[in-house]
């Protein structure tokens, strides 16, 4: 990744929103922040443009702090060189801003491609320490680690009360079929309205939720 034209986490951020997926980078962070904010606008404005309903307020803080924080995954995940040490201390920084929907959809904007790097890493070999790093990063944020099974059963409290956050994780649900984030009474009741009489759409999902075996709704 060139940092020519911007910061190094400046052009990060822009490679995502442009091409979707995060980048895996060598260079470490440059401590700038040369064009962040409006490459973090620009990727909130596609986000909602996206999105079926009315998205929270935008933090930048907590913004800022996720781009950081998968920007050092990412150069964890290809600088094998960098000890388990290393690795913690990557997400050790606690995330600033108000606890809320708003710091839940700010720092979702990058952390949605948390599952992704992920697998990518777990190909590598599920006893590498980044495994475990990222594991502790979606244990954490539960709305954006849909689809790794090790995360689920965290608590959703965050963006629960927010209806287009929970409809956003639903869909993700539905999607992955990760049955590791039924038995919390909204969800279930989100996904029994969606499903219907329709249970050949998300059968293993459907067993789950419409039989009543996920919890009670």
């Amino acid at each position: 990744m060139q940092s020519n034209d911007g910061s190094t986490l400046s052009v990060f951020v822009r490679s995502l929103r442009e091409t979707g997926a995060v980048a895996l980078v060598l260079e470490p962070l440059d401590g700038r922040l040369d064009g962040v904010e409006a490459e973090l606008r620009a990727l909130d404005g596609r986000a909602r443009q996206a999105l079926g309903g009315e998205a929270p307020e935008f933090q930048m803080e907590s913004a800022i702090w996720a781009a950081r924080l998968m920007y050092r995954l990412c150069q964890c995940a290809v600088c094998r060189d960098l000890g388990e040490v290393t690795i913690r201390a990557a997400c050790d920084p606690p995330c600033p801003g108000p606890v809320g929907p708003a710091r839940a959809w700010s720092v979702d904007l990058l952390l949605r491609h948390l599952p992704a790097l992920w697998r990518w890493v777990r190909r590598q070999s599920q006893l590498d320490p980044l495994v475990v790093a990222l594991e502790r990063v979606g244990k954490a944020w539960p709305m954006s680690s849909v689809g790794m099974p090790a995360c689920g059963g965290g608590s959703i409290g965050e963006f629960e009360a927010d209806p287009t956050l929970l409809r956003l994780y639903v869909d993700r649900i539905e999607a992955e079929g990760d049955l590791t984030r039924l038995g919390v009474t909204a969800v279930d009741r989100m996904i029994r309205n969606d499903l219907g009489v329709h249970r050949a759409l998300a059968p293993r999902l459907a067993d789950r939720v419409l039989d009543g075996a996920a919890g009670v709704v």
